[in-house]
């Protein structure tokens, strides 16, 4: 039984692998998406030493390959659109405000334009009142915390005027990330169906 379990965490982990190294090169924020499940499972995954070393060195190596690729071949590992030099600006009170409402409503926009958005969100709320299920999972808090707010920075960080932007590619971020959040269905529909 021990054996199983132990064959089960090394295909998750290899898994976890290739996806972390596949989102590197398919795009810009993939870089992070990549920094976030590097992180979550470094500081939330205590179940074996040795697969926590190999994973950060084995990451750690597919992250150094992507920069090496990135500076010999394209000569830059810049993201976006450079610096601003407004952003201090933006950190205003009521600019801030003005600006978080903003990416608030248009994410509220994409949740409803694509509707997979809702039935996550509804199965997340019956997962955590009905069975727990994020306290057993706590690390669901530190993935959400991370995707939605990797979302804020760059809308607030950028020069660009927003009321422009948001509705342009916006939803293009959110979509993505439902992917990552997809198993939550897949979860609440076994529990529903034991």
């Amino acid at each position: 039984m021990l054996q199983e379990s132990n064959k089960s965490s090394n295909f998750i982990i290899f898994l976890l692998l290739l996806t972390a190294n596949s989102l590197l090169w398919v795009k810009q924020e993939g870089f992070f998406y990549f920094l976030f499940l590097n992180l979550i499972f470094f500081f939330h995954y205590k179940n074996n030493f040795s697969h926590g070393f190999y994973f950060t060195l084995i990451s750690s190596l597919f992250l150094f390959f992507f920069i090496f690729v990135k500076i010999y071949y394209f000569e830059s590992l810049r993201f976006g659109g450079g610096i601003n030099s407004n952003f201090v600006d933006n950190l205003n009170p009521i600019i801030l405000f003005q600006r978080i409402s903003l990416i608030i409503k248009y994410i509220m926009i994409s949740f409803i334009k694509y509707p997979i958005w809702i039935i996550i969100i509804f199965s997340s709320i019956i997962l955590f009142f009905k069975y727990n299920f994020f306290d057993k999972f706590y690390f669901l808090y530190t993935f959400i915390f991370l995707t939605f707010t990797f979302i804020f920075l760059i809308f607030i960080y950028t020069p660009d005027d927003l009321n422009w932007l948001l509705p342009l590619t916006l939803s293009r971020l959110v979509f993505p990330i439902s992917g990552f959040y997809i198993f939550l269905i897949i979860i609440l529909l076994n529990k529903l169906k034991i």
